[in-house]
C-alpha cells in the first residue's frame, strides 16, 4: 500500500467513468516504459490471466487493446475514402467546416467500446451472414449498425422501455432463421457514440443517401441505458440448446467485474468489455475475451477480414506472446494504462474480499440504494426487480423535481451522476453508479450518495414550492 492520495475532488458516481483506487492512479503514474521491454511483458501476462478469472473464462482468449496511431490512420483512410463518394454540394466547406470544428486540425481517439465492437463485427460476421441484436432502447442502433457495415443481415428482438425480450421471444427468432452471432447486453448504461464512430457513420449517411443505397435499420440488441440487467445464463443456455451453431455475444462493458459472468459454464463466446466501468480504471482499453469456438470461426472465415487494425489474427499472436512473456507488436499498447490495470486485477483477484464476495457486495449496495431512493419516492426504471443492475441504478424522477436541478443539487453537494439517455424518458430519470472501487467496504461512497440525495431532494422540492 503507497502513501499516494489523489487530490480532493467530487464523488464521480455515474455509470461510468467510476472512481478509481489511489494504488491504480499511482500505476497509471509509472515512469515511460518501452512496450517492447521485457519489464514490460510481466504485468501485460497479468492481465490477460487475471481477466480469465474474472470472467471465469479458463478457456477463452482475452484481447487487451488500445487506440493508437495505427487505428487513427486506418479511420483517417475510411473517412476520406467516404468523402470521395460525396457531391460537391455535399462535402463542400459546411461539411469541412463541420467536421474540423470537431478539433484543430486532428481528431483525438481512442477504441475503447467501440473497438470491441468493431473486433467483433470485423471478425465474426462475413457478409450476408444473419445476425439477431437483442433490443431495449436507446442503444440499439450501435451494434446492429456496426454489424451491418460489415455486411450482416440484422434481426432484432425488442422490448418496451425498462424490460427486457422475452426467452420465449428469443427462442422464437433463433427458430425462425439461423444466425452466425447474437448479441446483448448484460447492463449498458451509457457509453455514448465515440468521435470515430460518429465521424464514419455520419460520413457514410451522407454518402449512402447521395447514392440512394439502403441505410442500416434501426436494430439494437439488448443493452440498458435503463440499469436493465440481462439473463446472460439463459440466454447462453437457450442459443446452445436450439441453436447451438451461433456464436452468443454479450456486450459487458457495464457489467464485467461488477456482475457474475461465468463465460465458459453460460455459452457465451464473446464477451466485450471495457476499463472505466467495473475494473475501475481510467478510460482507454478494451477487453474482449473470445473462445475456442469463436476463434475457430475466425479462422474458417470464407473472406478475409475486412479491417487491417480491428482483425484478430493480427493481435492473437501479440497476446499470446506477451502472455508468454515475450513482447511483440502490431500496434503500441497503453503502457500505462495496463500498469494501472494490473493494480485494478490484484485487488480484485488477490485482494480482500475475494472475487466472489465482491459479486455480493455489488449487490447488497444495489440493494441499500434503490431501497432508499424509493423511500425518497424514486421509481426504477427498470420494470422487474430481479431485472435491475447491480453496478447502477436508473430511477424515474419523483413528480415536481426536475432532472437537472437534481444533477445539480446534488454536483453542489460534491456528487457527479448522469441524466437519462433513452430517447422516450430522458426527461424523467437519472442514474447512479455504485460499481468497483466506490462499493468496497473501506469506503463509504454509498453511504454519502444516499444522505446527498437526501439532503438534494428536499432542496429541490423546497425550491419548487
Amino acid at each position: 500500500m503507497s502513501s499516494f492520495k489523489q487530490s480532493d475532488h467530487k464523488l464521480l458516481l455515474i455509470p461510468g467513468p467510476v472512481e478509481c483506487h489511489d494504488d491504480v492512479l499511482l500505476a497509471n503514474a509509472h515512469p515511460s516504459m518501452s512496450h517492447v521491454s521485457p519489464a514490460f511483458a510481466p504485468s501485460f501476462a497479468y492481465c490477460i490471466k487475471a481477466l480469465r478469472k474474472v470472467l471465469y473464462a479458463p478457456t477463452a482468449q482475452p484481447f487487451i487493446i488500445a487506440g493508437s496511431g495505427t487505428l487513427g490512420c486506418y479511420i483517417a483512410l475510411r473517412a476520406l475514402r467516404a468523402l470521395r463518394a460525396l457531391p460537391s454540394s455535399l462535402a463542400g466547406p459546411p461539411l469541412v467546416r463541420a467536421l474540423t470544428s470537431l478539433t484543430p486540425h486532428f481528431l483525438l481517439l481512442s477504441s475503447s467500446l467501440w473497438g470491441d465492437r468493431d473486433l467483433v463485427a470485423a471478425n465474426l460476421i462475413e457478409a450476408g451472414q444473419n445476425a439477431l441484436v437483442l433490443n431495449s432502447g436507446y442503444f440499439g442502433d450501435s451494434f446492429a449498425d456496426c454489424l451491418e457495415t460489415y455486411g450482416a443481415k440484422v434481426t432484432q428482438v425488442k422490448a418496451p422501455v425498462g424490460g427486457r425480450p422475452s426467452l420465449e421471444e428469443v427462442e422464437a427468432a433463433l427458430k425462425k432463421d439461423k444466425y452466425a452471432l447474437m448479441t446483448f447486453t448484460h447492463v449498458r448504461p451509457n457509453e455514448q457514440q465515440g468521435l470515430m464512430s460518429i465521424l464514419v457513420r455520419h460520413i457514410s449517411i451522407l454518402a449512402d443517401q447521395y447514392q440512394k443505397s439502403r441505410l442500416t435499420r434501426d436494430c439494437a440488441f439488448l443493452y440498458t441505458a435503463t440499469g436493465v440487467l440481462s439473463d446472460a445464463k439463459a440466454l447462453g443456455e437457450l442459443v446452445k440448446r436450439v441453436s447451438p451453431e451461433t456464436l452468443v455475444i454479450l456486450d459487458g462493458v457495464c457489467a464485467v467485474a461488477s456482475e457474475e459472468i461465468h463465460q465458459d459454464d453460460w455459452n457465451i463466446d464473446v464477451v466485450v468489455g471495457a476499463s472505466q466501468k467495473g475494473l475501475s480504471t481510467p478510460p482507454g482499453v478494451s477487453i474482449t475475451t473470445v473462445s475456442t469456438k469463436a476463434l475457430k470461426v475466425l479462422e474458417n472465415r470464407k473472406t478475409p477480414v475486412a479491417s487491417y487494425f480491428a482483425n484478430y489474427k493480427r493481435w492473437w499472436p501479440i497476446m499470446q506472446s506477451y502472455e508468454n512473456l515475450t513482447p511483440a507488436y502490431f500496434a503500441t499498447p497503453p503502457v500505462n494504462l495496463i500498469y494501472a490495470l494490473e493494480a485494478s486485477l490484484k485487488q480484485i483477484t488477490e485482494g480482500s474480499p475475494s472475487l466472489e464476495e465482491r459479486f455480493q457486495i455489488h449487490r447488497e449496495a444495489s440493494k441499500k440504494f434503490k431501497k432508499a431512493a424509493e423511500e425518497l419516492g424514486f421509481k426504477q426504471v427498470a420494470t422487474e426487480p430481479e431485472a435491475a443492475a447491480n453496478g447502477m441504478t436508473a430511477v424515474y424522477v419523483p413528480e415536481g423535481i426536475a432532472p437537472p436541478a437534481l444533477v445539480g443539487a446534488l454536483g453542489n453537494r460534491g456528487i457527479v451522476i448522469a441524466g437519462g439517455l433513452h430517447k422516450d424518458i430522458k426527461t424523467k430519470y437519472v442514474r447512479f453508479g455504485h460499481m468497483g472501487v466506490s462499493v468496497h467496504p473501506s469506503r463509504n461512497d454509498v453511504d454519502v450518495m444516499i444522505k446527498s440525495l437526501q439532503d438534494a431532494v428536499a432542496e429541490v422540492k423546497q425550491q419548487s414550492a
